[in-house]
């Protein structure tokens, strides 16, 4: 089930695969173009020509700040035209590695064939009608926890975010983190997520409307 889900991604790494690729993102130290005023961290800019056609970024370079006085939010800022400046800053250079994402086991629970369904039937663990599917997602008091803890096994141990080998990744599933806002996040799209220096952990979304929100993510 869960590989019938997979989506396509794109890992941002600090080793090319062959010595002839460009870079395609610098992380940390200085951004690109005019970074926002205030209390703003560069994390990361990207040049606008990996990112897949259905995640939508216009050209030039997309930068990514956090914001240090809330800890939550932050700004992106888009330079039309801009490129890379990979031979002039003292940042680490990153290339492009697409791989999978495998879909957490919440996501096998929305999205799962008839099969699915009917386990999750048999372990009482689908919501009756206009109760919220949110209170129904994967926690320790799901009965068959085997079952899962296999699954989620399998997942971990092809993500960066708990075997490391990325700086970051282009789309692909979004984490179920303990804010709770999981199934929030299905009707955006996840355009960026960061492994490396966490906590935090930052999160890039847009909107139907190429509406950028930065999200950071601490336990």
């Amino acid at each position: 089930e869960g590989r019938r889900l997979t989506r396509p991604c794109i890992y941002l790494v600090d080793e090319p695969a062959q010595e002839a690729t460009s870079a395609v993102a610098i992380w940390g130290e200085e951004g690109v173009g005019k970074p926002p005023r205030g209390p703003y961290k560069h994390w990361i800019s990207v040049n606008s020509a990996v990112f897949p056609a259905e995640i939508g970024v216009a050209s030039g370079v997309v930068s990514v700040y956090t914001n240090e006085d809330d800890c939550e939010t932050g700004r992106v800022v888009i330079t039309p035209g801009a490129t890379l400046p990979v031979e002039t800053l003292e940042n680490i250079v990153l290339y492009a590695q697409p791989a999978l994402s495998l879909p957490p086991i919440d996501a096998v629970f929305k999205f799962g064939s008839p099969a699915v369904r009917n386990w999750l039937a048999e372990n009482d663990w689908v919501p009756d009608d206009g109760k919220d599917e949110a209170d129904y997602a994967y926690s320790d008091n799901f009965p068959d926890r085997a079952t899962a803890k296999v699954y989620e096994e399998a997942w971990q141990n092809q993500s960066p975010l708990f075997v490391g080998g990325a700086h970051a990744v282009i789309g692909g599933w979004h984490m179920p983190w303990p804010d709770g806002d999981w199934y929030d996040l299905l009707g955006k799209t996840l355009v960026l997520w960061t492994f490396e220096a966490s906590e935090p952990w930052v999160e890039v979304w847009s909107d139907a409307k190429q509406r950028y929100t930065v999200l950071q993510r601490s336990t």
